[in-house]
């Protein structure tokens, strides 16, 4: 699917486009098994939505660990969230026709110093569920750095001021 630089900007400002939400419950151990039913929904509904013409976000929010972590298989035609889509005009001209693709964000505030990852997974958004089982290892990836991250800051917090 194509779309002109000024198309997608004003598809997101006016919120034209398939938001779904898919909430999953983990533990520290982080069940492969509950990701990959979540992810395989989010996927299939992306899928759908982009079938249809339309840009989609899928997110998938996660609930039960230490830490706030959430995700986004967002359409666009760079890698910048939808909450960004005013500074695509910084790298394209308005009337630019540019090739829809499939990123992940993880938003969190133990991912990275900007709290925020964004991760390329599909070029072309109709083949995006054989993209399963990468996506899954990304989102496995970005929970353990996260967790790692927030067992670093927490020690940190314990040990005694010198």
């Amino acid at each position: 699917m194509k779309i002109t630089v000024a198309q997608y900007q004003e598809q997101i400002a006016q919120e034209n486009y398939q938001n779904f939400t898919v909430t999953v419950q983990l533990t520290r151990r982080l069940g492969q098994a509950k990701l990959k039913a979540a992810i395989t929904q989010l996927i299939q509904q992306v899928q759908t939505a982009v079938d249809s013409g339309y840009l989609a976000q899928g997110q998938l929010v996660v609930t039960g660990l230490p830490m706030t972590i959430s995700f986004a298989l967002q359409t666009g035609i760079i890698n910048l969230p939808f909450q960004d889509y005013q500074k695509i005009s910084h790298f394209f001209d308005k009337e630019e026709v540019k090739k829809l693709q499939v990123y992940l964000v993880t938003f969190s505030d133990y991912i990275n110093v900007s709290h925020l990852r964004i991760d390329q997974v599909a070029e072309d958004p109709s083949h995006l569920s054989v993209q399963t089982a990468a996506i899954l290892e990304m989102v496995h990836t970005n929970l353990k750095q996260a967790l790692a991250n927030y067992d670093q800051q927490d020690q940190r917090k314990e040990e005694p001021q010198k």
